[in-house]
């Protein structure tokens, strides 16, 4: 049996989850707007008590990548990196995006059944700020992997769109379904044409960074500790001053 740790820190809301061969066991949140190395390890520590197993006993731990906050992405890359060199396991990163996409089919709800079919395209985003999103869309698949399930698969690549080039998507597709921490925030300002996922499954979590790493994880794939580095949406304020001066 595998065991695998996800941790999830790029929102407001961390979380982590502990998996055996693609079943959740145990998911647990950070305390609201701790995503601090202090809060997240201690998070993580009783996760694993809870379920009994010794740090030792993993054998691949999975982080969200991004995009999204950097303060967020930095402590769970960092947590992440340091465990699994001290424990001597894989590491597997998730694109944030994906993560979010998984999400509708994770709900094992009926009323998402219209949502959580084959060949249904979902686009999710992150706010990238000044008036623009981090954006992808993926198309459910049946997994090459873990037999019934569905699989988010990219059809486009990450890209920053402004508010009205997102929602054009579903011009171009109507079946188009949105979703993404962004819809808090501008979901009140969609075109009518705009299919939206449940509010309740708007926010990446540890349990959709689980689902995407156990797809690459039986697809024989993993990352390097060190060249390992997190998606963002653009360069941080500081960094672009730098850039700006050169």
């Amino acid at each position: 049996m595998t065991h695998l740790l996800a941790i999830e820190t790029t929102e407001k809301r961390g979380s982590v989850a502990v998996s055996i061969d693609g079943k959740v066991l145990l998911f647990k949140e950070l305390p609201e707007g701790q995503r601090s190395a202090q809060s997240l390890v201690p998070t993580i520590r009783a996760v694993l008590s809870q379920v009994d197993w010794p740090i030792k006993s993993l054998d691949a731990i999975a982080v969200a990548l991004g995009p999204g906050s950097f303060t967020g992405l930095r402590i769970g890359l960092a947590t992440a990196r340091t465990l699994a060199y001290a424990v001597g396991t894989k590491l597997i990163g998730v694109n944030t995006l994906q993560a979010i996409a998984a999400n509708v089919c994770l709900a094992r709800n009926s009323k998402y059944s219209e949502s959580c079919k084959i060949g249904q395209s979902v686009t999710t985003a992150v706010d990238a700020q000044r008036g623009e999103v981090s954006a992808q869309t993926f198309r459910l698949t049946p997994s090459r992997h873990l037999a019934g399930e569905l699989f988010p698969e990219p059809i486009d690549e990450r890209r920053l769109l402004t508010f009205d080039a997102w929602w054009a998507l579903a011009d171009v597709d109507q079946t188009l379904d949105f979703s993404g921490p962004i819809l808090y925030k501008i979901a009140d300002r969609r075109p009518e044409t705009v299919r939206l996922h449940d509010e309740s499954l708007w926010s990446p979590n540890a349990v959709g960074v689980s689902r995407i790493a156990w797809e690459r994880l039986h697809a024989g794939e993993s990352d390097d500790l060190l060249p390992l580095q997190p998606y963002y949406s653009r360069p941080s304020a500081a960094e672009e001053a730098v850039s700006n001066r050169q």
